[in-house]
């Protein structure tokens, strides 16, 4: 006696076979946005590190001295600049980070030294890095969340205070996407709220 399948069961072998599918769909969409946040967010560290890493290796090289600085940090059109350190690009709501190189590795004088200039501009998210001769772009997704700064200390360091990334920084600041799986933000703030990086010259003289 050959035995058919009831109108019943088919039903029920059809919804089972339709939940698999929608499980199956759920997890593709869901890995692929997982994978998508993911790749967005090391984008952002990506660039934060690389800006970092640029900084502490042109820093460590910086020579200088007490009355003829190796490091200088400029706000906007600050006058001082454009006196003794030539003024490559003294931009207005920028900041300017200049960093002198010793040339003939003799800190007794700044013949022939090179000065190297990084430009941090929140209007255009840019960070640049000027190299003595030529102009290039470290980061396009820099954004300042209101208390970015640049700082040189008493010791003759550089205090960097919440240096931030975004995947779009405008969209972020605009309020239209903050959505962290979209638009991942970045930024140099610890576990203890300690928003601050700092960076020692190694040759750096103040004598």
């Amino acid at each position: 006696m050959k035995s058919s399948a009831t109108l019943v069961e088919l039903i029920i072998a059809i919804t089972l076979l339709a939940l698999i599918i929608l499980a199956a769909g759920t997890f593709d969409i869901a890995s692929r946005y997982f994978l998508r946040s993911s790749e967005t967010k090391v984008e952002c560290i990506n660039d934060l590190t690389y800006v970092l890493e640029h900084l502490h290796k042109n820093i460590l090289q910086a020579t200088g001295s007490v009355g003829d600085l190796g490091l200088w940090v400029c706000e906007h059109n600050d006058p001082v600049c454009t006196s003794g350190w030539g003024g490559s690009a003294i931009v207005t709501d920028a900041i300017s980070l200049f960093v002198r190189h010793d040339a003939d590795l003799n800190p007794s004088t700044t013949t022939g030294d090179v000065t190297k200039q990084y430009l941090f501009k929140p209007n255009e998210h840019e960070v640049l890095f000027f190299d003595g001769a030529n102009w290039r772009q470290l980061t396009d997704k820099f954004i300042d969340l209101g208390d970015f700064s640049i700082e040189l200390t008493d010791r003759g360091g550089i205090l960097i205070t919440n240096f931030a990334t975004a995947f779009n920084p405008s969209d972020y600041l605009d309020g239209s996407n903050r959505d962290p799986t979209t638009n991942p933000i970045v930024t140099t703030q610890d576990i203890g709220d300690e928003e601050t990086v700092f960076f020692f010259p190694l040759t750096h003289s103040w004598n």
